[in-house]
């Protein structure tokens, strides 16, 4: 039997041409509906660009735009998938098309959400770079992830691209438009023409949001329903509209010319990255590139171009698009967290599992849930069913996502040892307790530890701690110095924003603004007695989470060169802080490392390309890489008497070399943040440090030249 043949026995209507009785979904007239196979090809086409623009983007720097391809054609074809039929009311017509809908969508969906949510549980550390991928799994479950993802998360950014779940936005904005859809069919049929003008007038309307998000909202542009509605509603029209545009381009003369321009349009549209602002106006491109060769190969048959679509391999990977695409993000993103995605082999891998995977899905999930809908029909008990299985859907993801740190196969399940954070330390059961509050104040993060029922420290004073995320990886420290002190520690952070950070960058218009800001109500809110301690970032990263290296350099310009220091800037904001009398330390600059400890411990993910580096750095490198911003600090602790310097680099580099990971523990979580074990480690060391501090400000100390921590011989860095 040939292809052609079998696909129009699985999808489309009866091969014996017969019209289907409807009367059981509430169809009271169906007509015959050709399965047109020219869609699959061209859903080839849009599955295959998208594939390969994942698996490494300059292969096809625009392949990303299969997505809009899918868009227009879903727009078509569900329109001329209901447009002939009638329906005795607008219930029928409702349980008619969701149950279709939701059968041709969730089975492989809720398959694909709940083997990834195992997958991310057993292999995937919680970091910042995974922190959003279980929300955004739940979030799939009811298509919202693209709501979810809106929030935050660019679809080029790191974050993204270490989300097995990033692609389900898509099925996110067509599910938000079957919302719609319905009440503009339905509604539509006794007023084709006002129809038809409501249409277009939302089209232009989505076409013009788009236009305007794109350059005021670019994140919302991409991801919501309002600016990517266009899309969906071109297709609709050029089905509601066959009637005017299939007789012109029946002559073969102006099919053949229409095909041409419009394949050239698709085509600059998935090789070129968008030349123009995205969605709106670049995706124009492939959105009329697809229209025009739907319009003209189903005009025309006979085309040689859309014979091509009808070929045997673009049937199959068209017949397997769905499946294709739902299977390969996670493949790809599962791989870039485990042995890496950077080799031909590590491709050829990724891709044959996605195959092997799709296969699998088409014939198993697929096909028989879309069999099983044709001969059960509408009504409310399949969708009933459909929702069940949702529910249980959800219930499996979310308890595989709440049991995670039991569930996985990483060492950091080991959450004392690997996480900073103040809920890992534990503290004897007593009378003396820490009471933690943690809440946003105007954008920055602001945790209290406030100790109750402890000893009272012999003087006054509280430590006020600011910075970037360097101060939050110092959270359990600092709660433990609250226990043992009985000194009320407040923390001020803001990730990727330091305070004092020596930079001559003057860094984003954000970070400008919380470190001003922030100076000014820290100068209100201090006292002579307290101390202000100020961790930051302070000199270049080799690697980020993610690995990459130069983006690592452009967000912390500082080097190992003294014509990268803004003292000015620096002294600027430290004399405002001195205004209030406290006594302010600077954290000396801590080892920064090649590799990221977290995604290279364990036996899956040691062999990533990331982890090639290894756990060490010369400690003379380091040495040498901060020395430009130590010599700044003490400059400024010789000018200024109440300031002083805490160096935790002796105690986690006490040997010629630094080394992240210690007798097999980790003293660093990733590439630069401290683990709860490298806390426990720097506690004696910071505790004397500060207590020496507030020392000072009991005796009325005006300050010492300097209070640099020294190694072990006794000789300060740098000495020689």
């Amino acid at each position: 039997m040939r292809l052609g043949a079998s696909l129009v026995r699985r999808n489309g209507p009866p091969a014996n041409g017969n019209v289907v009785d409807g009367s059981k979904s509430g169809a009271l007239n169906r007509s015959q509906h050709r399965y047109f196979a020219e869609i699959d090809g061209l859903r080839a086409v849009a599955v295959l660009s998208v594939l390969i623009f994942h698996l490494k983007e300059s292969f096809l720097p625009g392949g990303f735009l299969g997505v809009d391809v899918f868009f227009a054609i879903s727009g078509f074809v569900v329109t001329q998938s209901i447009i002939d039929r009638k329906f005795a009311s607008f219930g029928s017509f409702l349980s008619f098309f969701y149950a279709r809908r939701l059968f041709r969508i969730f089975p492989l969906l809720g398959t694909v959400v709940v083997l990834t949510a195992l997958a991310f549980v057993l292999f995937v550390p919680e970091a910042w770079l995974s922190r959003d991928i279980d929300r955004t799994g739940m979030a799939a479950i009811l298509g919202l992830s693209n709501i979810v993802l809106s929030k935050g998360n660019d679809y080029f950014s790191p974050s993204a691209s270490f989300n097995p779940f990033t692609h389900t936005w898509s099925l996110g904005v067509e599910e938000q438009f079957y919302l719609v859809f319905p009440f503009l069919m339905y509604f539509g049929v006794r007023f084709v023409r006002l129809r038809t003008a409501i249409l277009i007038g939302l089209t232009l309307a989505s076409l013009l949001v788009g236009l305007w998000w794109t350059q005021t909202q670019p994140l919302r542009a991409f991801y919501l329903l309002p600016p990517r509605f266009w899309e969906l509603g071109a297709g609709m029209l050029l089905c509601l509209t066959a009637d005017s545009w299939k007789p012109f381009l029946h002559h073969p003369g102006r099919a053949n010319a229409t095909v041409a321009v419009s394949a050239l349009l698709l085509a600059v549209g998935l090789a070129c990255p968008p030349l123009a602002g995205f969605p709106v106006p670049w995706a124009i491109l492939p959105i009329a590139g697809t229209l025009g060769i739907i319009a003209g190969t189903l005009s025309r048959p006979d085309l040689s171009a859309a014979g091509l679509l009808r070929s045997r391999p673009a049937l199959e990977v068209g017949r397997l698009s769905y499946s294709l695409y739902l299977w390969h993000w996670p493949v790809y993103v599962m791989m870039r967290w485990t042995v890496g995605l950077e080799s031909w082999l590590d491709m050829a891998v990724a891709a044959g599992l996605t195959g092997l995977l799709s296969v699998l899905g088409y014939r198993w999930i697929e096909a028989p849930a879309r069999d099983w809908q044709r001969r059960t029909g509408a009504g409310l008990r399949p969708i009933a069913r459909a929702a069940l299985a949702a529910g249980l859907v959800a219930v499996t993801a979310g308890t595989l996502f709440h049991y995670k740190p039991a569930l996985t196969l990483s060492a950091t399940g080991d959450l004392a040892t690997w996480y900073p954070e103040s809920e890992n330390l534990r503290l004897p059961v007593g009378t003396c307790t820490v009471a933690e509050d943690k809440r946003d104040v105007a954008g920055v993060h602001l945790a209290v530890f406030a100790p109750e029922g402890c000893a009272s420290p012999p003087d006054k004073g509280r430590l006020f701690v600011a910075g970037d995320s360097h101060t939050d990886h110092y959270a359990r420290l600092l709660k433990r110095f609250a226990y043992e002190t009985g000194r009320e520690v407040r923390m001020y952070s803001l990730p990727g924003c330091g305070m004092v950070g020596f930079s001559s960058s003057e860094g984003s218009e954000r970070c400008r603004d919380f470190e001003s800001r922030l100076a000014s109500d820290l100068q209100g809110a201090l006292k002579p007695e307290d101390v202000m301690f100020l961790p930051t970032l302070r000199i270049r990263r080799f690697v980020n989470q993610w690995g990459d290296v130069g983006e690592a350099h452009a967000a912390q310009p500082a080097s190992a060169s003294p014509a990268t220091i803004n003292e000015a800037r620096a002294e600027a904001v430290t004399g405002q802080l001195l205004k209030s009398g406290a006594r302010i330390v600077f954290e000396a600059p801590t080892p920064v490392f090649k590799t990221v400890p977290f995604r290279c411990f364990d036996w899956f993910n040691r062999m990533n390309p990331l982890c090639r580096a290894g756990f060490s750095v010369p400690a003379s490198e380091l040495q040498e890489r901060r020395a430009p911003v130590v010599a700044a600090m003490e400059a400024m602790v010789a000018r200024f008497p109440r300031i002083g310097i805490w160096d935790p680099f002796p105690v986690l580099c006490p040997g010629p070399s630094c080394e992240a990971v210690r007798d097999g523990k980790p003293l660093f979580f990733d590439q630069d943040h401290l683990s709860g074990l490298g806390n426990d480690m720097l506690f004696p060391s910071f505790r004397a440090a500060i207590t020496a501090e507030f020392a000072k400000n009991a005796a009325g100390e005006a300050g010492a030249p300097r209070n640099l921590a020294r190694n072990a011989d006794g000789r300060p860095p740098f000495s020689n």
